[in-house]
């Protein structure tokens, strides 16, 4: 049986030395799109069974950075990983766990980052789910949304999605250039070339 997350973050500075099967979760609490991202950071035991999303993302670039709270403190974080937690937060009405490497190692530990790179494996097979960020949509990319509604039916026969494709892409060739350009915009996501998607 799963255990409750601590309601309050570790008193004292924003890291603590990790002993154990411990690792850090980010308490992402709920708010506006506008409103300041504000975050507690937890100490827990993996043995503990503690119920939390591992987010999967590329940094980005290290010198452009978006302030949060973080345990009361201001921090900084990379741009690509605030607005990965800001549209968290807007998919969610209540406190959310998560584990963002960036925030949960102390990355001004070495010993210590080289300690939960190993685990990170172990962190992504405890979490009970993993969700990947790849970045804010782009123009091009807006267009393969057109194809979701007909994934569902790609399996059935033929002659039921074929008619459909048709009307989707027959009026014009453009727009079969547009979804194909949102394709390969998506794919070219720093996020898929990434060393770490596999073990993630």
């Amino acid at each position: 049986m799963e255990e409750d997350i601590p309601s309050q973050p570790s008193p004292g500075p924003l890291y603590r030395p990790l002993f154990s099967s411990e690792i850090r979760l980010i308490r992402l609490r709920p708010g506006r799109w506008d409103d300041p991202i504000a975050c507690d950071l937890i100490t827990v035991r993996l043995d503990d069974k503690p119920k939390f999303v591992a987010l999967s993302y590329a940094w980005g670039d290290a010198a452009d950075t978006q302030p949060i709270t973080l345990n009361k403190q201001n921090y900084n974080i990379t741009v690509n990983l605030f607005q990965g937690l800001r549209r968290l937060r807007d998919m969610v009405s209540q406190n959310f766990y998560l584990w963002a490497d960036a925030i949960c190692i102390n990355q001004g530990d070495e010993q210590e980052k080289s300690y939960q790179i190993v685990r990170m494996r172990e962190i992504y097979m405890s979490a009970y789910g993993v969700c990947a960020w790849l970045g804010e949509n782009t123009k091009e990319e807006v267009n393969i949304r057109r194809l979701e509604s007909m994934t569902q039916s790609l399996e059935v026969d033929e002659s039921l999605w074929s008619p459909y494709f048709h009307d989707l892409f027959g009026r014009s060739r453009v727009d079969l250039e547009n979804c194909a350009a949102g394709v390969f915009s998506l794919i070219a996501r720093s996020w898929f070339s990434r060393v770490w998607v596999i073990q993630e």
